[in-house]
């Protein structure tokens, strides 16, 4: 099997330990350079930056697609969470387009996870916390409740999360946090982008 890749660094050191000693794995650059390779299976984690599709109808995609639904791709694509922190886990959380749910599961499996099947909304289930989390912590920051280290801290500590919100901001990609917290907050205002959010972004 190969598998093409679009994907940060931290990403890719997650997907290399885990692909390579059993796939042929090429890693791109660029959705371009993604859409030029031959495949049988296309991760792409930058989806909801892009917003492109892939013309692969006979091969699957597994797309970071979570400012989006089921019903704007196609039926070979499988939306999933692959935020760093959660790429790495035994479960990846999928969504699947029903007429292929038996297929598409047995894909995940073959590649190492165990899928987790999320209903088909916005944000499947973690990255909707985590950028609650996320955003919440720019508020805190604002209102000068405490800086970023102790924030951080304070959240590994109280909470035993894997990282504290602005580091894990910055692993993920604020960017990506950004647009995810616009799709959310179109049908609910709780997720409206912090003030002091927007403005690391420039």
């Amino acid at each position: 099997m190969t598998i093409a890749i679009y994907a940060n660094e931290l990403q890719q050191q997650v997907l290399t330990q885990k692909f390579t000693e059993r796939y042929t794995v090429q890693f791109c650059n660029s959705f371009a350079a993604l859409a030029t390779c031959e495949a049988s299976v296309y991760i792409d984690l930058y989806f909801d930056e892009h917003l492109q599709r892939l013309d692969k109808p006979h091969a699957w995609v597994l797309a970071q697609a979570l400012t989006v639904t089921n019903e704007q791709l196609p039926t070979n694509y499988i939306r999933i969470n692959g935020w760093y922190g959660l790429l790495q886990q035994p479960a990846l959380q999928v969504c699947i387009h029903l007429a292929v749910n038996a297929d598409a599961q047995a894909l995940i499996n073959n590649l190492g996870w165990k899928p987790l099947v999320c209903p088909d909304i916005v944000g499947l289930i973690s990255a909707r916390s985590i950028a609650m989390i996320i955003n919440e912590a720019y508020f805190a920051l604002a209102e000068n409740v405490a800086t970023k280290a102790d924030i951080d801290i304070a959240m590994q500590l109280g909470t035993n999360y894997p990282f504290g919100p602005f580091d894990w901001s910055e692993k993920i990609g604020l960017q990506q946090i950004h647009q995810l917290l616009l799709a959310l907050a179109a049908t609910d205002d709780r997720y409206a982008p912090a003030p002091a959010l927007i403005q690391a972004l420039s």
